[in-house]
């Protein structure tokens, strides 16, 4: 028996080459859709660097200043000045989204406590107005990120990639949810 006269082995090689040309293109597809809507976090919407990842560097800058006029201000706890030293560290260290997130929201309960001590410890006017701008920095950085585009693209990939067929060829394919960053 010949191999084109046999239906059963020709319908299972038709399968076989859809479901690889589906992998392959269609995984393809929601791989380089997943790596854009991740660069919107690293490079911005238009890959100018306005995005959330240069944001948080800034704030772990502004905090790092603030922690820099706190430590010559006598009546401030060491433990406050350590907790943001070690948070701005954390941030500029997380490598993952979520773990970004994680270190972002601890960074600024830890911000939030310094810069209120900071305010009763009778530092100089001068400490307090450098202080006060890198406070506003900082929160400035915030606002920016909650306008950013990423977790917008984010969920609308992700609502693709529940969808179908898309759920069908992330699964064979690997492809994966975006976190967001909330």
């Amino acid at each position: 028996m010949r191999f084109s006269e046999n239906r059963l082995i020709a319908w299972i090689v038709f399968a076989v080459i859809i479901v690889f040309s589906i992998c392959v293109s269609g995984g393809s597809a929601l791989r380089d859709l997943s790596g854009a809507t991740e660069k919107i976090f690293y490079n911005g919407a238009a890959g100018d660097g306005l995005c959330i990842n240069r944001d948080l560097t800034v704030r772990a800058e502004s905090a790092a200043n603030m922690v820099s006029t706190a430590q010559s201000a006598r009546s401030v706890r060491q433990e406050l000045i350590g907790a943001v030293s070690s948070d701005a560290q954390a941030l500029s260290e997380a490598e993952t989204i979520s773990d970004k997130y994680e270190a972002n929201a601890n960074l600024t309960q830890s911000v939030e406590q310094l810069y209120n001590a900071l305010s009763s410890a009778g530092i100089s006017e001068s400490d307090m107005t450098y202080v006060t701008k890198q406070y506003n920095e900082f929160n400035s950085r915030a606002h920016t990120i909650s306008l950013d585009p990423y977790n917008e693209r984010a969920r609308e990939f992700n609502d693709t990639l529940s969808g179908f067929p898309a759920s069908f060829v992330a699964r064979l394919c690997g492809v994966k949810a975006l976190d967001l960053f909330a």
